[in-house]
């Protein structure tokens, strides 16, 4: 799973990063460069620490696939009750050029119920993708894909978040093509760059710009454009040191917000400009803040494949949606927390053995998820790993495997 998101993470972020920030920054040349230079140092610390290609299982065992769908849909009952409280629930979709408004209104109700962001941060990014994904590979659970996707529209319609409204048909596409395609390191790249002209194409029909708004300008182009102007800013302003935080413990005065304070220095107004987790970790300890957020990433990203080993491609390319999308637009404790990425590898970690074994190939065919595992290998462009037997008689899930090994 480390894999694929590292790939979309350099397609969506990093790439275009390197490429615009010696454009759009007011530093000389040499120094433009060294914050790019910057930036892919901190990418590839993240690569080290995602870790090795075949991880040690982390899973619950016993579990049956009951009851990770019987806590999902408790927390999502109770979700919605308490962001009803909050902000009262509306079938009413808002149009795309209202949702500012509406994120403004939610802003405005969760400042006195700071619980509430989190809670849909892991009902939207967490507990709505796996319930799709589990409803589109079991047909006699296909009832979850149908309450995640009205769930994604209600947090929609009263968050205002896009990304709530945009996933759940990109989680459907692939669905589809994980299950009947065999993805490979070059189409998820051409995946990530066919998005951007896909957008173009329908608001040429259309003649509008919500698409390219979203899929280009704000997914791309703005994290992008961002990630030089805080280098840029925060190597000549005081360091942020994480909002805050150890300002107050010091008994200082908390500064402003990163993103309130590049957009004063941008455009002579304090709105909110937030970038990616790189730059958002050199406004808070300088050089060293990106090196920390990318080792950060890794970790997490090895978590992630620890809870996922077994697990078919089809079951992770969907979920390797939101920590692209959260990572490439948030400081990584916004992304962790306040999003809710932590909660994605405690989720797969209850998916149940029987999920894991009876959704991947033959004994004799090395599994989706042990082929495809490797940063390295996805990285370098090798489909396999050079030990391939060793791999997979080390982390095949197929039953009669387990049954050999407890013999």
């Amino acid at each position: 799973m480390s894999s694929v998101t590292l790939w979309f993470l350099y397609v969506i972020l990093i790439g275009p990063a390197i490429c615009l920030i010696p454009t759009t920054v007011y530093a000389p040349i040499p120094l433009a460069m060294a914050y790019s230079l910057l930036l892919l140092l901190g990418f590839l610390i993240a690569i080290l620490f995602a870790g090795k290609s075949d991880p040690k299982p982390l899973f619950w065992k016993k579990s049956t696939l009951s009851v990770p769908v019987a806590i999902f849909c408790l927390v999502t009952v109770f979700v919605h009750v308490v962001l009803n409280r909050v902000s009262p629930i509306s079938f009413n979709l808002p149009q795309l050029s209202d949702i500012y408004d509406v994120r403004g209104d939610y802003q405005d109700a969760v400042i006195q119920s700071p619980l509430v962001m989190p809670l849909v941060g892991l009902q939207s990014n967490c507990i709505n993708p796996i319930m799709m994904v589990i409803g589109g590979h079991n047909m006699r659970r296909i009832w979850l894909l149908v309450v995640a996707v009205v769930s994604q529209l209600i947090l929609f319609s009263a968050t205002g978040m896009k990304t709530a409204l945009f996933s759940a048909p990109i989680i459907i596409v692939l669905l589809i093509w994980g299950r009947w395609a065999k993805a490979r390191p070059i189409h998820v790249v051409v995946a990530a760059l066919a998005v951007p002209v896909i957008a173009l194409i329908i608001d040429g029909i259309t003649h509008g710009h919500a698409w390219t708004s979203y899929f280009v300008r704000r997914l791309v182009l703005a994290p992008s454009t961002l990630s030089g102007a805080y280098f840029e800013y925060f190597s000549t302003h005081e360091l942020n040191y994480l909002g805050g935080i150890i300002r107050r413990v010091f008994g200082l005065q908390p500064s402003l917000p990163p993103a309130y304070q590049v957009s004063d220095y941008l455009i002579g107004q304090t709105v909110s400009m937030n970038a990616n987790s790189f730059a958002a970790g050199f406004a808070d300890f300088g050089v060293l803040g990106v090196f920390i957020v990318g080792a950060v990433i890794g970790l997490f990203l090895r978590f992630l494949d620890r809870a996922s080993v077994g697990l078919p491609m089809s079951y992770l390319l969907p979920l390797c949606l939101y920590p692209t999308i959260t990572l490439s637009n948030a400081a990584i404790q916004t992304s962790l927390i306040t999003n809710g990425l932590i909660a994605i590898p405690f989720a797969l970690a209850m998916m149940p053995l029987g999920v894991r074994s009876a959704l991947n190939p033959s004994p004799g065919i090395s599994s989706p998820n042990t082929e495809n595992h490797s940063s390295y290998n996805w990285l370098s462009g090798i489909a396999s790993h050079p030990n391939h037997s060793v791999v997979h008689e080390r982390v095949s899930l197929h039953p009669d495997a387990v049954h050999s090994r407890k013999k």
